[in-house]
């Protein structure tokens, strides 16, 4: 082989004949001219070829090498000396293998330009390039296929685009499938389709159109130049006896499946969805779902079972988490498969594999494509190759296709794909009844695999409620509930299902610690992290690769109560100061492509699974991020939860889950500390008056903490959170406690507000005296029909029928009852209170009738506002059953009439 370079002089020479360490080099391919305008081997060894119209393209093919950083370049009309028989056929034999191993081939076509009259490019040149003439002459067919890198150029030397991106121009002119420009061994391909592609190109001489497919072919015949049509007489024969001697080997179908079955599997129903549609012919079935929810351990155990349905059926196995691995288990395919050149260096594995599954003569065959989590990895062309991700060393051929491109479509194939995320499958996919959710097991199916997976495990809490309890703490996933088996087997006797789970429902810390365990499984990739918490952190990255305000989204939506998240509260809440804008309906519709929310009981709430939220928080925290949204979630929940009044309940209901969540959170600054104890003192006044005790107490305390430590145990608000919760503990019946607390907030208020202070008198409920003060201030300040004032009546009544004083007690409960539904509604907890209130006293005076209709009509509201099993409805059932004891005892008869 002789190859040009341009000397110091600018002058083209030809290097000795090389035949071995034959440098880099580029090769032209053009169609030719008038054999006088050719510039010949004769022409360079004179100097005259500089006289000659095709030196232009030489010229051409020169500077562009130099372009790409190549010295050395070929043409075939001057590096073979056609006079010399043995040179001529030499290179004949040779081309196929000259124009594959050059690194790049430059196709001048003469008859396309890219300008236009007023030297305007133009994209009217594709007309010209499908019609051009170089797609019709018999050598230019295996100078198409045989490079790795073909790039086509204008007759003005502009680049057109290459055989990849122009891929379907080239098939519209040329009938050649795409594969076979990708690469596939041409062996796949029949000897009638190769012959097909030559028909209608034409050579100058008869004996090439034969001699033209001697590399595409892979046979050599002797050039006998003259015999005409002989000649493929000669090549048909070369074919034939190259099939019978040169069998293709390809081994037995088997399965390429890197991991084991599981003797602990768990039977689910979308398995026989997966069976039931990979059965298709070209079937691709999509299984997406949240990590760990079990995605690969089905796509495990469909691989197995095809194998064993049809042992005649090859079975494949792809890692697609990244670019690297995808080709790695190509690799491992073509090596299974002994695909021709499967190992040598400049081999393009992923056209090859490609072009074998897309040959239906190669028989059936399954594919499972497992972790298909990134778009950036399946969809961008191999040459823009997605942030984080390895490049592949894969030759030029596959520069500008996806590895999506690689996934064939073939009737005698099916493909699994399992993916974190519903964007990448539905590119994949075009059927949307093919792509399954993967949700969570069945609560049966996660004790089952529980206890499978305990096997080493004999405690006595095996059989009892507490596996159970287990599986729904861990959210009835898969990964979550087989890392806690291994945990208990690992550390068994010593760790019990009890202890775990004692220490799983201890606090965040706790959780985290458990769930980030690494347990060594034999069947999840070994490149993947066991652990629940680590296998959510790398969808969390993703997600803050691909979409930042998706992710901040989500940080967001993890501080809040798992179930109801209100969208008015997450809009325009999540953004930073350097974000123009937030896409709120994207954001949302990402986090739900990636299974990390999903819809509740209405299309305005969202809900998310526990773990998700912990594993979400954990990662904030490593990141030195809780805090800031810790601060931001205490923004929200400030503005939005209000006072436990009355008219606030409907809010307070929807909202208080949301403030229970937030218990544990603690501020760095004094501002966002202050406003958390506002939350906690709303949220315990809520809870009080729904009758939820112990967790108002806690949430009282809370708010009390906190406010004496800034605000000093003299400040009103903290006085206010004083009162909070004396209340509370009332309600529990902790008298002592209660009355020091009221007795520290009288104090408190006597010193800082004032003895005629409004919030003064409410203290003064010890005795009649203190309550006739407070009424009289009140009436004073507040008005007679003040609510306030009306309270201080109700409790004035109560200390009065406590002393027996019942006719003063009645008209002060007739006083509060007319007021409170004037002001405030006949199904205000208060005003029912003082219906229960009267309905008690005449209990006291024995006027058990009008008793018995007022407790009646107290339970009848109370069940309507408060619920049937609230603790004040249950107190004033229990008055009326006594009551009805009594008058059955006293009237000797049976009230059951009376009582309905």
């Amino acid at each position: 082989m002789r190859l040009l370079k341009f000397d110091s002089r600018g002058e083209l020479s030809l290097t000795k004949d090389l035949t071995e360490d034959i440098p880099s080099y580029a090769i032209l391919s053009h169609t030719w001219g008038a054999d006088d305008e050719e510039v010949t081997f004769d022409d360079l060894k004179i100097g005259s070829s500089r006289n000659k119209a095709g030196y232009a393209k030489i010229l051409f093919c020169g500077k562009q090498a130099n372009k790409d950083g190549l010295q050395y370049f070929w043409v075939d009309t001057c590096c073979i000396d056609k006079a010399n028989h043995t040179a001529l056929s030499e290179a004949i034999a040779s081309m196929f293998r000259w124009y594959r191993d050059a690194v790049k081939c430059y196709v001048y076509l003469s008859d396309v330009s890219a300008r236009s009259d007023n030297n305007q490019t133009q994209w009217t040149w594709e007309s010209a390039f499908r019609k051009s003439r170089w797609f019709t002459r018999g050598w230019t067919l295996q100078e198409l296929i045989a490079p790795t890198s073909v790039e086509f150029f204008s007759r003005e030397g502009e680049r057109l685009g290459n055989k990849n991106t122009l891929e379907r121009q080239i098939q519209e002119a040329t009938d050649i499938p795409v594969t076979a420009f990708r690469g596939t061994p041409l062996s796949d391909f029949s000897v009638d389709e190769r012959m097909r592609w030559a028909a209608r190109r034409d050579t100058k001489k008869k004996e090439d159109r034969a001699y033209c497919l001697l590399g595409i072919f892979n046979v050599f015949i002797p050039l006998i130049y003259g015999e005409g049509e002989y000649a493929f007489v000669r090549l048909k024969e070369a074919i034939d006896k190259s099939s019978r001697t040169k069998p293709r080997a390809c081994p037995p179908p088997s399965a390429v499946i890197p991991f084991r079955r599981d003797r602990d599997f768990v039977e689910r129903e979308v398995l026989g969805d997966i069976w039931q549609r990979a059965f298709e012919p070209a079937a691709r079935v999509g299984l997406v779902g949240l990590g760990g929810v079990g995605k690969t351990q089905l796509a495990i155990e469909y691989a197995h079972r095809v194998r064993e349905a049809d042992p005649a059926k090859w079975v494949f196995w792809v890692h697609a988490s990244n670019a690297a691995r995808f080709e790695e288990s190509y690799q491992k395919i073509a090596e299974r498969l002994q695909l021709t050149g499967w190992n040598e260096v400049k081999a393009d594995i992923l056209a090859m594999v490609h072009g074998w599954l897309s040959n239906e003569a190669n028989g059936q065959w399954a594919m499972v494509v497992d972790n298909a989590d990134n778009p950036d990895v399946m969809f961008k062309p191999r040459d823009g190759l997605g942030r984080g991700q390895l490049p592949l060393q894969i030759t030029s051929s596959s520069t500008g296709h996806s590895l999506s491109d690689y996934l064939p479509s073939s009737a005698n194939g099916s493909i699994v794909i399992t993916t974190r995320s519903r964007r990448v499958v539905e590119g994949l996919i075009e059927y949307e009844e093919d792509i399954l959710d993967v949700t969570t097991m069945a609560r049966e199916e996660a004790v089952t695999l529980l206890r499978k997976k305990l096997k080493k495990y004999e405690g006595d809490d095996r059989t009892s409620n507490d596996l159970v309890d287990l599986v729904q703490q861990l959210d009835y996933l898969p990964l979550a509930i087989t890392q806690a088996a291994a945990y208990i087997n690992q550390r068994a006797p010593r760790m019990t299902v009890v202890k775990y789970l004692d220490m799983l429902e201890r606090c965040d810390g706790e959780r985290t610690k458990l769930l980030q365990t690494d347990i060594r499984d034999p069947r999840r990739d070994g490149q993947v992290s066991n652990s629940i918490i680590t296998t959510w952190h790398i969808s969390f990255e993703y997600l803050r690769q691909m979409r930042v305000s998706a992710a901040r989204l989500l940080a967001l939506m993890s501080l809040f109560d798992r179930e109801g998240i209100p969208e008015n509260l997450l809009r325009d809440r999540y953004f930073d100061d350097q974000d123009c804008e937030t896409d709120f309906e994207e954001d949302i519709a990402t986090l739900k492509a990636y299974r990390l929310i999903g819809i509740g009981i209405t299309d305005d709430l969202f809900d998310m699974h526990r773990l998700v939220q912990l594993s979400m928080r954990n990662w904030l925290d490593v990141h030195n991020e809780l805090s800031k949204w810790q601060a931001r979630y205490v923004d929200i929940l400030g503005e939005a939860f209000p006072t436990g009044d009355y008219a606030n309940w409907p809010t307070c209901q929807v909202l208080f889950p949301h403030v229970e969540a937030m218990a544990s959170y603690r501020p760095m600054s004094k501002e966002h500390r202050l406003a958390w104890a506002t939350i906690q003192y709303n949220g315990a006044w809520y809870a009080e008056a729904s009758g939820r005790y112990g967790v108002a107490e806690k949430m009282a305390r809370a708010s009390l903490e906190v406010r004496g430590v800034i605000l000093g145990l003299d400040n009103a608000r903290t006085l206010a959170s004083m009162d909070n919760l004396a209340s509370v503990l009332q309600d529990q019946g902790k008298y002592e406690e209660a009355e020091g607390m009221n007795r520290r907030a009288l104090s408190g208020r006597e010193k800082v507000l004032g003895m005629d202070h409004p919030d003064t008198l409410t203290s003064y409920e010890e005795a009649e005296g203190m309550n006739r003060r407070a009424l009289s201030g009140r009436e004073k300040v507040l008005g007679m029909d003040h609510p306030d004032t009306l309270t201080s009546v109700s409790n004035l009544a109560s200390v009065l029928q406590d002393q027996g004083k019942y006719e003063e007690a009645e008209g002060m409960n007739r006083r509060a009852l007319s007021g409170r539904e004037k002001v405030l509604g006949v199904d205000h907890p208060d005003t029912l209170t003082s219906v229960h209130g009267l309905a008690y006293l005449f209990d006291a005076k024995k006027n058990f009738q009008e008793a018995l209709n007022l407790y009646q009509r107290a339970i009848a509201g109370y069940d309507r506002v408060l619920g049937a099993h609230h603790p004040t409805t249950t107190a004033c059932k229990e008055h009326l059953s006594s009551l009805l004891m009594k008058m059955d005892r006293d009237l000797g008869g049976s009230l059951s009439e009376v009582n309905g």
